[in-house]
């Protein structure tokens, strides 16, 4: 959220400092915030039995809630029941075999009472680019029947006889009906058989669609670094990946207008420059540079206009994001700091410190969000996980509620005579830590 409000504070600055095509473009990648599980030896994947959820209040930790976790032999949560003093929330998951989500339903209840559906998700996900949804279905339980919401959305590709996307058409909910909003539009040169220019639209006419190119902008005479014709995202994010963007024309108003240019080295890192029709007039400049083998990186993004849209050579406006992963692949800092002209910085960041088993697993992960009055990071919130199962040691989990009754050590062996002690029991679907005396 604090990057989202981060963005928002820019756009208001930036955007009253440019003209025409030079509004906010963020180009940053989403950190992800998850719980990021060590690589395990070849066969073994280890996975939380359990995770207690704390929030810091008046000086000390209160416990909010109890998630115990279900999984497929591929590490997947497949089942998640969070117990709030006695209410739970559960949440079923179906993966398929790509390992993408296909289905989510929602479900909530008194402890010991019924669960009654609350809501559900479907995702059908492209033959080609298997991680991008062309249907996403969202539903709320109404009077006994899922009856559909705002979350539904249609992404309609269409490709060429080369099996390149030539267009994706967003559809998005209008009453009962689904209707086109926004189209993405690629063409090809016919001797490279490469994307040329790219052409984004939006619909203001729900009955009869009628396309308008999005803030008079397009592209043209595009070059890349490397592509596949699978580009599903648009321009702009095109920066990693089978599909890296080098260098195209920018037309605003159907005048040429400036100029994307991107130098990389090495995997991630490069330097893009937004231009004026004369390229050495920047008023752009991103650049992301790796900064440790753990992945760890540094996206600093500066904007050469003033206020008065002038061209200056010391940047008017510059954002900073640093983000720390530890050895383990887990984010331990997320920071942006930024300046506008001869302003105070505006600073955001967030601290995760994580706990370790001998192992490696996360036991214990403290969230803190800095604090721009203290100048100092405050703790928020606090997560301990469980003991830690073999979840492919375990194998298949099965969804039928008669199988027989198993046990499992902590490190996921079987044991066919559990005498006293700590165990995972597991029968069908159903799987959790008990005690044996």
């Amino acid at each position: 959220l604090y990057t989202l409000s981060l963005c928002a504070f820019v756009s208001l600055a930036v955007a009253g400092a440019v003209p025409g095509r030079f509004v906010k473009q963020q180009v940053k990648n989403k950190t992800k915030r998850a719980l990021v599980i060590k690589k395990a030896a070849p066969g073994q994947l280890w996975r939380p039995v359990s995770a207690t959820q704390y929030v810091f209040e008046d000086g000390e930790w209160l416990e909010m809630a109890v998630e115990e976790f279900e999984y497929d032999s591929r590490g997947n949560v497949i089942k998640s029941t969070a117990n709030e003093d006695g209410f739970l929330n559960v949440v079923e998951d179906k993966y398929n075999d790509d390992n993408m989500l296909v289905e989510r339903i929602e479900k909530e209840g008194e402890e010991g009472g019924e669960l009654v559906n609350v809501s559900k998700r479907t995702y059908v996900y492209d033959p080609i680019v298997k991680d991008y949804y062309i249907q996403r279905n969202g539903y709320n339980w109404s009077d006994g029947e899922w009856v559909a919401n705002f979350y539904c959305e249609n992404n309609i590709i269409t490709r060429n006889t080369g099996g390149n996307i030539i267009e994706i058409v967003k559809e998005l909910p209008l009453m009962d009906n689904m209707c086109p909003a926004y189209k993405s539009v690629w063409n090809y040169d016919a001797k490279t058989g490469k994307a040329n220019e790219f052409y984004y639209y939006y619909n203001e006419n729900m009955t009869a669609p009628l396309w308008n190119l999005y803030e008079e902008v397009s592209y043209k005479n595009i070059e890349w670094d490397r592509t596949d014709g699978q580009m599903t995202d648009g321009i702009m994010e095109l920066l990693s990946g089978a599909n890296r963007v080098k260098y195209a024309d920018i037309y605003y108003e159907n005048e040429l207008d400036g100029h994307i240019i991107v130098t990389y080295s090495g995997e991630n890192d490069y330097v893009l420059k937004n231009t004026f029709v004369n390229p050495d007039e920047v008023a752009q400049e991103v650049i992301y540079e790796a900064i440790d083998e753990n992945g760890s990186y540094r996206i600093t993004e500066n904007i050469y206009l003033d206020d008065e849209y002038n061209l200056v050579e010391e940047p008017f406006v510059t954002s900073v994001e640093t983000v720390v992963i530890d050895a383990h692949g887990n984010m331990t800092e997320d920071t942006i700091e930024e300046t506008y002209s001869d302003e105070m910085p505006f600073v955001m960041g967030e601290k995760h410190e994580y706990e370790y088993d001998a192992n490696g697993n996360p036991t214990q992960l403290t969230i803190s969000i800095y604090d721009m009055d203290e100048e100092e990071y405050i703790a928020e919130s606090r997560t301990v996980y469980g003991d830690y199962i073999d979840v492919a040691g375990i194998g298949g989990i099965t969804a039928d509620g008669n199988e027989p009754v198993e046990y499992f050590n902590l490190q996921g062996v079987r044991v066919d005579n559990p005498a006293g002690g700590l165990y995972i029991r597991r029968q069908g679907s159903d799987v959790r830590k008990i005690i044996i005396k």
